[in-house]
């Protein structure tokens, strides 16, 4: 299918549908009616996928890495990890397979 539009359909709408077609435009993260109209004639839906769980995910598993090296740090210089830092570790851990089995669970129910 060639990318060049050479054709159009042309429909008549109420002044209310085209606001509602405007709304779910923007709800669907577009910003061009003919491409929302497109997508919608062609697909029947539109979807939108969000990132922030993810987003969320690498900036915990940064911070686990950050946690580690200092930990790793810390035992080489005193040959000893105070509890502290585990349980720091530990609940970065936590807070990412929170993450994880939400987007899991997300994914799965799309």
């Amino acid at each position: 299918m060639s990318s060049v539009k050479k054709t159009g359909i042309f429909i008549r709408v109420t002044q209310e549908e085209k606001e509602q077609a405007r709304e779910q435009m923007k709800k669907a993260g577009l910003n061009n009616m003919s491409e929302y109209i497109r997508r919608m004639m062609l697909n029947g839906q539109i979807v939108r996928q969000e990132f922030q769980d993810l987003k969320d995910l690498t900036t915990q598993i940064g911070r686990i890495g950050g946690n580690v090296n200092q930990i790793a740090k810390r035992a080489n210089e005193r040959r000893v990890v105070p509890q502290e830092d585990i349980d720091e570790v530990l609940g970065c851990m936590r807070k990412v397979m929170r993450v994880v089995d939400s987007e899991i669970r997300r994914v799965l129910r799309s």
